[in-house]
């Protein structure tokens, strides 16, 4: 009181004993902002620095202490500190390697302003709660995929973008999905790859599921396998043949859908440091993963079914305008019109079933034709028949071997072909000129009858 006065005492000013800091787990130093010379070091600092005994450090200048320097740091902060406010850095402890945050701000001391720092270790709070912090990790990177998933329209799509982003956030060389097919057998259906590397699934394409036992063997509660060393596996399981080459480390889920087994997801060489995130990440999304697929077939099939003649099984006219869509510029297409001939007469003396059979048989015949076909129903009685890279001879040799079918099955059918290239710019012009030749053909059917 006598060396400051009242005025440390009085106002919004704290004093704290110096004894609160000396088992203070946390750094606490006092230094000199002229001189540069320690006045103060907490028992925690004295332990972190190796400090013995306050003659190993007492007047020693800071930055020779702390930082082994015969000079002051560049970026000293003792021309920037007031007594009002405190600044904030980093400091790396030469000694333990740890990076420390530090908070330093001027005090009273003896009379004059010295500077006052604090500083507490980053990894103490960083990593004490590192369980939870995976478990945090693990959930935002699955929600992101989970959500890249749900973005798209068709699953297929979803899954494909799902497997770039897992080997993105994982830094692995591959993804890929492998699912079980009903002959016993595992084909890679989705690959994901690094840019520098070349696809793989092409080559791993109906494995035996004999083969693999020892990789299903491997699976956890969690449905994980976890292989750090690809070739000590190898080693361990003799008669196992890896299907992909260069694996070093593996992480592969178990894909399962009400206890039915679809097949495994493989990351493939994840980086180190990724590695344990890797399980973690798709242990929670290998649920997800099992019911994209089935959203994908689900999707196909509904596909299938808006696409499909359900009587006949043919495309119908939303699958034609598809299929023409899809074909590329430069092909050849030979479009066959028919019209079966009858069709009422049929349902109308024996019935409806009869004539649903005559329209399944007209189906049959088409599709039964040699070639890279497609069979549409346009209608009613009312048929398309699209050969690719087909010429006008070869359309119409189509046409007798189709004609050919039909008049051994006892079936009248009136055939028009017109062959275009695509990009066909007007399709309702050539299926008018196809119906046009089918016309012609039906005159002459008609006119058949009625001489005979």
């Amino acid at each position: 009181e006598q060396q400051y006065g009242q005025a440390i005492y009085i106002g919004d000013r704290l004093v704290f004993d110096k004894e609160k800091f000396d088992k203070l787990d946390e750094e606490v130093s006092v230094m000199d902002p002229d001189t540069y010379e320690l006045v103060y070091v907490n028992d925690y600092m004295q332990r972190a620095y190796g400090l013995s005994d306050s003659s190993s450090w007492v007047g020693e200048k800071c930055y020779k202490i702390l930082a082994d320097r015969e000079t002051p740091c560049d970026n000293c902060l003792n021309d920037r500190l007031r007594r009002d406010c405190f600044y904030t850095a980093t400091r790396r402890n030469r000694k333990t390697g740890q990076y420390l945050f530090m908070r330093t701000t001027l005090i009273p001391w003896q009379g004059k302003n010295y500077r006052f720092s604090m500083a507490f270790d980053l990894s103490r709070y960083i990593f004490r709660d590192r369980e939870e912090i995976d478990v945090v990790f693990r959930e935002v990177m699955a929600n992101d995929v989970i959500a890249i998933g749900m973005r798209e329209a068709d699953p297929h799509t979803g899954l494909q973008k799902m497997l770039e982003k897992i080997g993105h956030s994982l830094q692995a060389e591959r993804v890929l999905i492998f699912e079980e097919q009903p002959d016993q057998t595992v084909s890679a259906t989705y690959e994901w790859y690094q840019e520098d590397l070349q696809p793989m699934a092409p080559t791993v394409q109906h494995i035996p599921m004999d083969s693999l036992r020892p990789l299903y063997a491997a699976f956890d509660a969690k449905q994980m396998a976890i292989i750090e060393d690809a070739q000590a596996f190898v080693r361990a399981h003799p008669g196992f043949t890896p299907h992909l080459s260069g694996v070093r480390r593996l992480v592969s889920g178990h894909l399962t859908q009400s206890g039915k087994s679809l097949g495994f997801t493989e990351v493939v060489n994840p980086s180190a440091l990724a590695f344990k995130s890797a399980s973690l990440l798709l242990s929670t999304l290998t649920l997800f993963l099992a019911s994209m697929l089935r959203n994908r077939d689900t999707f196909r099939s509904l596909e299938r079914l808006s696409t499909t003649d359900q009587l006949t099984g043919a495309g119908n006219r939303r699958g034609f305008t598809e299929y023409i869509r899809a074909v590329p510029d430069g092909i050849f297409l030979a479009f066959i019109f028919g019209d079966l001939n009858g069709l009422k007469r049929i349902n109308d003396t024996q019935g409806h079933e009869a004539g649903d059979h005559l329209l399944q048989q007209a189906v049959r015949h088409m599709k039964a034709l040699s070639g890279d076909n497609a069979v549409f129903r346009m209608g009613g009685d009312e048929f398309m028949v699209i050969a690719r890279n087909a010429s006008e001879q070869q359309a119409q040799q189509l046409v007798r071997e189709l004609l050919a079918r039909y008049r051994s099955s006892g079936i009248s059918m009136a055939l028009g072909v017109v062959v275009c290239q695509t990009p066909i710019a007007n399709i309702d012009e050539v299926l008018s000129q196809a119906d046009r030749e089918m016309y012609t053909d039906k005159e002459r059917i008609y006119t058949s009858w009625r001489h005979s």
